[in-house]
């Protein structure tokens, strides 16, 4: 018929019409599926473009707290890291701290040694100072020369004596005064004499109870009795009557320690020895205990100080080099003119 070919055509053209329109509807679907991972319900029109925008929403959503956690994690990181290196100088820097106080305690203790020792000289040479001005009273060397010659002079005046009394009055007569007698038996006499500050023993030998001694000498006086050195020291003092005590023995008889005291001087002069300073040489007497009780004379090239240990008391005599100061001689002798304080150093025994 005439109409059969047109009325064909429309069926066509509305079959195509709803393809194209499901195709589209599909494709709305789909983004909204692959923005929200769910099926959403169909939709079209404005439903489907609202869905989308939602969708696209919530991906802007999501990538924004993304993007801030991932922010707050590297803040965190930071932070973590700042305090890891701030702990890190803090325990570096303690640690510099702890060495700098056990090097400078070390070098406060190294100076405070040093700074002993120089007290120590200082000390000395202090106490040198005081006592050199007095050397001439207590200095055997500046003594010695009128000491032997005053001793050879009563040795020869006593040798004229012809009777065992009459060695008493020579004694007297001669300006001595007898503090003690160590000895007195029909064979010995010895007395101690005092002349001023000058103290002798003088030891008389009779054989076979004859008058006149067969020896006669004047020796010096180191082991005093106490009335000899309370003559030695008070112009004004006289012992009155002065009687022998057998029961004092040999206690101030210089005979007693002679071999001793011989021996003794042989050892010190062994540790005393040339190149020692002043300080090296007092230090070694301290650790050999000995009291260093007077400083007798003090000058660029000569030393002479007192020593006490126990009962037994020297003098050391020490000829220096006047540049240096170190001892070029020493020599330990008997100490003949004790001071004051040698004197209470033996009387502390």
């Amino acid at each position: 018929m005439k109409f059969e070919r047109p009325i064909q055509r429309l069926a066509v053209a509305i079959a195509v019409a709803g393809v194209f329109g499901a195709a589209n509807a599909a494709d709305g679907t789909s983004d909204s599926t692959r923005s929200t991972g769910m099926t959403p319900p169909p939709a079209t029109g404005d439903a489907g473009a609202k869905m989308k925008q939602a969708a696209s929403d919530a991906t802007s959503k999501t990538q924004e707290v993304g993007r801030d956690a991932m922010q707050s994690a590297r803040e965190t990181t930071r932070e973590a890291g700042n305090a890891v290196r701030d702990a890190a100088q803090d325990t570096a820097q303690a640690t510099r701290d702890v060495a700098n106080d056990v090097k400078q305690g070390a070098a406060n203790m190294t100076e405070n040694a040093r700074e002993g020792v120089r007290s120590a000289a200082a000390a000395t040479d202090r106490t040198m100072d005081q006592a050199g001005r007095r050397f001439e009273s207590w200095s055997d060397r500046a003594h010695m020369g009128r000491y032997t010659d005053a001793k050879e002079q009563l040795a020869e005046q006593l040798r004229a004596v012809n009777t065992r009394d009459g060695y008493r009055a020579a004694i007297e007569n001669a300006g001595y005064m007898i503090t003690a007698i160590n000895e007195q038996s029909d064979d010995e006499i010895e007395y101690e004499v005092v002349k001023g500050d000058t103290s002798y023993e003088v030891q008389l030998d009779f054989n076979d109870g004859t008058s006149k001694a067969s020896s006669v000498d004047v020796s010096s006086n180191l082991w005093r009795a106490a009335e000899t050195k309370r003559a030695m020291n008070e112009a004004d003092y006289r012992p009155g009557a002065v009687a022998y005590d057998r029961s004092v023995g040999d206690r101030y008889r210089d005979r007693t320690y002679a071999q001793d005291m011989g021996n003794e001087k042989q050892r010190l002069e062994a540790v005393l020895k040339p190149g020692m300073s002043t300080t090296d040489l007092t230090n070694k007497l301290q650790q050999e205990g000995y009291q260093v009780t007077s400083i007798n004379d003090r000058e660029p090239t000569y030393l002479e100080f007192e020593i006490v240990k126990a009962r037994n008391s020297f003098e050391v005599q020490v000829d220096r080099d006047p540049t240096s100061g170190v001892a070029r001689t020493v020599d330990v002798t008997a100490n003949v003119w004790q001071s004051q304080a040698t004197e209470r150093a033996l009387g502390e025994e």
